[in-house]
């Protein structure tokens, strides 16, 4: 890594904004009030407040520092006239090529940094700017000329953006917490999709917990333009990649060129001012990136796991630390008990803006937390089963699909994971997936308050989402792995990730989640993502000399806490007294099957934890929303 590259700047934070539909309003007056708007925003960028004010537009952005450390790279940053601002979260990976191409044009630039390129860009191609732009990212883009205001949010997601609408202003931010902090805001609770947090753990995009606020979709651009309505225009869409597939592919080639551009995507996320590490469970994603890492950088990197006292199959550690001994990385491993969850719950119904249903966020949080100990920036495996086809979710449908009909009555096999998969043998392909990510499917409307049903229209699958056209004519494994981008990878994983990660003032950087590398995954054949029973075959294969061989035939684990023996166990007695008195939810859920739910946990007959934190987690939200809004 040469000089130049050390003095780029990149920023990892929050940025926040509002226009009042009052042209003629002067927010000066109001500053102080604001503010708090970015102050909610800090844990994103702890190191510095930046914001820009004119007229009836307000601009705001913190930073946490990752390159060029100096003043000179906070943000708004402007053009040459200072018409255009821009607050920026995220990294452009291709800025240099861009600025290259637009000094040639005849721009001036007064930064080495990603950010300004924006600006740029904008300048020179307009609205169509954006399809330019490589990396990870969420941006707004204020036209002074032209009164426009431009949204904008990465491909894949890894980067949050929230915008929130009424007659007189439009506010956008990072996390919806910002929302709360001002008070031109009314913010109410949109119970007509809370039925949809317990089939799927979160509220799917575009919607979210609240009226009005709204997730922007990725790869995905939004445009308020003086009176005019919002404009919304999608400018990346994976599903072409999905409909052509590369069938005179040889499995060589497809190893050789998969090699190639994961170390294309590591070496783009390395560059940094600051300490630089990665997350290692000892899984085939966290460890190839370990291996590419270390050659990359030509000395020790430094690496984190987790494990969890309880229930040995809750430690990865003895895997990660087999891939730390291979690989000579500076190795750190964390143990935590029941105690370090009940420390975070309230911190993690305030950092998700409110329930969270998947329970990794637990170990996700826990080992950001720990990990920012030492270094700032983390490489993590993220992304490599949602595009080479890592999930058991995949192969037990595709298996369901070929099962004989004679097995359909063999349901009742003592085999958690047998019984799950067979429910859903007489579904369609979409309703599969939607049972085998959910939480609450069969039982869904035992679960929830009558009344509260009866009101409202609730449909238990993707059939209302408007990217179902693309799969039409997509091979089934194809169909799968498209719908869990449009929907786990977005809702679930980068959100999760995100904001965990962000508790701790930690950047997290996904390779995996690149989007050359996802185009072309998507265009391989299906078998050679699984064959037989073997799931992620070519990624295996494209590193089956690199890693260790215990690694590559490890099976599937996923990232988890031993939340049913803690419940049954340390943390009962706090469940029992949490489900006590269930008022605060009755008006939503039904008192008399949570406590049928809760007794056949703790009677051992099935493990109902990650339904319990599901449900804890909403609990929890309800009790403590008023207190939010003040």
């Amino acid at each position: 890594m040469n000089q130049a590259q050390r003095l780029l700047p990149y920023f990892m934070c929050g940025i926040c904004g509002f226009l009042s539909f009052d042209s003629q309003a002067d927010l000066s007056p109001r500053i102080p009030d604001l503010t708090t708007m970015p102050k909610a925003l800090t844990h994103r960028g702890p190191e510095n407040l930046g914001y820009w004010q004119h007229q009836n537009i307000f601009l705001a952005q913190t930073r946490l520092k990752i390159l060029d450390l100096s003043s000179e790279a906070n943000q708004p940053i402007f053009n040459e006239d200072k018409s255009i601002v821009l607050v920026f979260n995220g990294e452009i990976y291709n800025f240099k090529k861009l600025r290259h191409t637009l000094v040639q044009k005849g721009h001036t630039f007064i930064s080495q940094g990603d950010s300004e390129t924006i600006v740029h860009l904008y300048e020179e191609e307009g609205d169509r700017f954006i399809s330019h732009l490589e990396g990870m990212f969420a941006f707004a883009l204020w036209d002074n000329r032209q009164k426009k205001l431009i949204l904008a949010r990465d491909r894949t997601g890894k980067k949050p953006l929230f915008y929130y609408q009424s007659q007189h202003l439009f506010a956008f931010a990072s996390e919806i917490k910002a929302f709360f902090a001002l008070s031109d805001i009314d913010i109410h609770k949109n119970e007509d999709l809370f039925a949809y947090y317990f089939l799927y753990g979160n509220i799917p995009t575009p919607y979210t917990f609240y009226k009005n606020i709204h997730s922007l979709e990725p790869a995905h651009y939004l445009v308020l333009e003086n009176s005019k309505p919002i404009q919304k225009i999608n400018y990346w869409n994976i599903a072409p990649y999905y409909l052509n597939k590369k069938n005179t592919l040889t499995e060589k080639d497809a190893k050789i060129h998969i090699r190639h551009l994961v170390k294309e995507a590591i070496s783009k996320r390395l560059i940094s001012d600051v300490p630089l590490g990665a997350f290692l469970s000892g899984g085939i994603d966290s460890s190839i990136i370990s291996a590419v890492v270390t050659q990359e950088l030509h000395q020790p990197l430094q690496t984190f796991s987790i494990g969890f006292e309880g229930d040995p199959l809750y430690d990865e550690t003895p895997y990660a630390k087999l891939v730390a001994t291979h690989f000579k990385t500076n190795h750190r491993e964390f143990h935590v008990g029941s105690q370090a969850l009940l420390e975070l719950i309230d911190p993690l119904l305030y950092h998700y803006d409110g329930p969270f249903g998947d329970s990794s966020c637990i170990p996700t949080a826990i080992v950001s937390k720990m990990a920012k100990q030492y270094v700032t920036v983390v490489l993590t495996g993220d992304g490599g089963d949602e595009i080479f086809g890592g999930y058991n979710r995949f192969l037990a449908i595709q298996l369901m699909t070929k099962m004989p009909k004679f097995l359909k009555y063999f349901k009742d096999l003592p085999f958690p994971k047998w019984q799950r998969w067979i429910a859903t043998a007489d579904l369609n392909h979409i309703d599969q997936l939607t049972q085998l990510t959910s939480y609450f499917y069969t039982d869904l409307f035992e679960l929830l308050n009558k009344d509260y049903a009866s009101q409202r229209t609730i449909v238990k699958n993707f059939h209302n989402h408007p990217f179902l056209q693309d799969v039409q004519q997509m091979t089934l494994l194809s169909k799968l792995l498209y719908l869990n981008l449009k929907t786990y990878l977005v809702d679930d994983l980068n959100i999760k990730m995100d904001r965990a990660s962000m508790m701790a003032s930690l950047e997290t950087r996904a390779p995996f989640l690149d989007h050359t590398l996802i185009e072309y995954c998507a265009s391989l054949p299906d078998h050679f993502l699984i064959r037989n029973f073997n799931k992620k075959y070519i990624l295996k294969e494209a590193y089956k000399e690199v890693l260790p061989p215990q690694i590559i035939h490890r099976k599937k684990a996923g990232f988890a806490v031993p939340l049913g023996k803690w419940f049954r166990g340390p943390l009962k007695s706090y469940i029992q007294d949490e489900f006590q008195n269930p008022n605060s939810i009755s008006p939503y859920l039904n008192p008399h099957r949570i406590r049928t739910l809760l007794k056949s946990h703790f009677d051992e007959k099935k493990d109902e934890s990650l339904r319990i934190w599901n449900l804890l987690m909403f609990k929890k939200w309800i009790e403590q929303l008023p207190s939010w809004k003040h």
